[in-house]
């Protein structure tokens, strides 16, 4: 018999999320939020009670929580209050468990405990390494379909400097755009950031919405991802790009390495030419197996867990 499956995300459960979307058009997939939004003040008062130790910390989940026996495997993103939700679950069902690092935990600092309540998983092939974990890659899930028939951009880029932390991805961007601009490159240019540096014509102050995002990578011919140097990991956008068959501009030399990188696809800053950067974007994508984009598909994805 097939088994169920519940992936828990500790995002905002008001706000849209594609994964949920998309997850929840899988047979025997469910996808849920795990905690309920609260104010300010109540999401402090959580945070103390989860640090706590104090039982009850199911006051604070949304509905999931009523249903976990009709799961045989639980899959849950690493955040700050995974660990405890794991360890609330394994005392209430025997089903098998996976604690996912979906960020680099450098960068987010998420604690990695043995357990025997649950695996720890990863999607950094270094992490997993140094950590000791199982590792599987960065996903993409079929159903997101960002193909169009009108381009309106022939490049596209939508990020920022966090809060003036990537000064490097500042100077890349400006250079980036500016030579786009001289070859009449038709693009568009998103940058978040308060530097002066940042060319007034890309500067922005907002985030874009996740809807809005997609839309813009949906009408562009090539996409840009500019990632910091110790990421060593393929990225969503990566995979927004090639599985929609949008060729890709990166910084990021590891995928170097992966079974999805093409030469006639994917323009690797600081490795290719930048003389050729022009004749890249106005050339065709070269279609791919499709068995290697497959690899990455969240069906796939989710066998490795299953199989692991």
């Amino acid at each position: 018999m097939k088994r169920k499956v519940l992936i828990l995300f500790f995002n905002n459960p008001e706000k849209r999320n594609i994964f949920f979307d998309n997850m929840n058009l899988k047979n025997d997939v469910q996808a849920a939020c795990v905690l309920k939004n609260v104010s300010a003040p109540f999401r402090i008062l959580r945070r103390i009670h989860f640090i706590s130790g104090f039982p009850g910390i199911q006051i604070w989940f949304t509905h999931w929580h009523k249903k976990i026996f009709d799961y045989s495997l639980i899959i849950c993103i690493a955040t700050k209050y995974s660990h405890r939700t794991l360890k609330w679950i394994a005392k209430r069902t025997q089903s098998r468990q996976i604690h996912y690092f979906w960020d680099e935990i450098h960068i987010s600092r998420y604690p990695v405990k043995k357990e025997n309540a649950y695996e720890n998983w990863s999607f950094c092939y270094n992490n997993s390494l140094e950590y000791k974990m199982k590792y599987n890659p960065q996903f993409w899930i079929s159903t997101i379909n960002l193909k169009s028939n009108r381009t309106e951009y022939d490049v596209s880029y939508v990020g920022g400097d966090r809060n003036g932390k990537y000064k490097e991805r500042t100077k890349m961007v400006n250079q980036i755009f500016l030579k786009l601009t001289k070859e009449n490159i038709k693009s568009f240019f998103w940058y978040i950031s308060d530097s002066d540096k940042v060319d007034s014509r890309i500067k922005k102050d907002r985030e874009l919405q996740q809807k809005d995002f997609l839309e813009i990578i949906k009408k562009s011919k090539v996409i840009i991802e500019l990632v910091e140097n110790d990421i060593q990991w393929i990225t969503q956008r990566t995979l927004y790009a090639l599985s929609n068959e949008k060729k890709l501009i990166t910084n990021n030399f590891d995928i170097l390495h992966e079974p999805l990188y093409c030469k006639e696809n994917i323009f690797i800053l600081g490795y290719d030419k930048m003389t050729n950067l022009v004749d890249f974007i106005k050339s065709p994508y070269v279609k791919m197996d499709n068995n290697i984009l497959q690899y990455y598909e969240m069906d796939q994805w989710m066998e490795r867990f299953l199989d692991g």
